[in-house]
């Protein structure tokens, strides 16, 4: 139900949506450990940006109008497991109304030009893991365990057999 609640929704502006980690991530080290999920969303609410839904760049260009324009800024938020929520089976939500998200610091995106031709393909050669982190932050469960091992093999393809789409397209 949530894969279907979240693909439903449309964005006009990835600055004006709110971001969730689906699985859980260790704070800290050693018996202080906690696992915590992070979400970041706006500082403040912003009106739907006008955009071509049919054009299949269209949420580059409006984050790019918005950044040629002014800052962007989102809070990072933190919320702590309690000991009924489960690490291992993202399929369970850890409701807000038990363990409710913590602002924890601000993220700053400047006023920039990012939307160049040599900006743009060296991000269409880039890789997400969410295992590129500090041992102290390391992802936690069952899921990510299988990213690991996933993600790696996925990038290795991307980048030995050149499969990427340039960002011209």
């Amino acid at each position: 139900m949530n894969a279907i609640e979240i693909n439903s929704k449309k964005i006009d502006n990835p600055l004006h949506v709110r971001y969730w980690s689906m699985v859980a991530y260790q704070l800290g080290t050693g018996p202080d450990a906690i696992a915590v999920k992070y979400s970041a969303a706006p500082c403040t609410d912003s009106a739907p940006d006008a955009h071509d839904a049919n054009d299949p760049n269209f949420l580059r260009y409006v984050m790019a109008k918005s950044l040629a324009e002014k800052p962007a800024c989102m809070k990072f938020m933190v919320q702590v497991r309690q000991p009924d929520m489960s690490v291992e089976d993202p399929r369970y939500e850890w409701p807000e109304s038990e363990a409710p998200f913590v602002e924890v610091a601000r993220i700053t995106i400047p006023v920039q030009t990012f939307d160049q031709p040599a900006n743009n393909e060296a991000c269409e050669r880039l890789s997400y893991n969410p295992w590129h982190a500090l041992p102290e932050h390391q992802p936690l469960g069952a899921v990510n365990r299988m990213r690991r091992v996933i993600y790696d093999r996925i990038s290795a393809f991307r980048l030995d057999s050149g499969v990427h789409h340039p960002a011209s397209e």
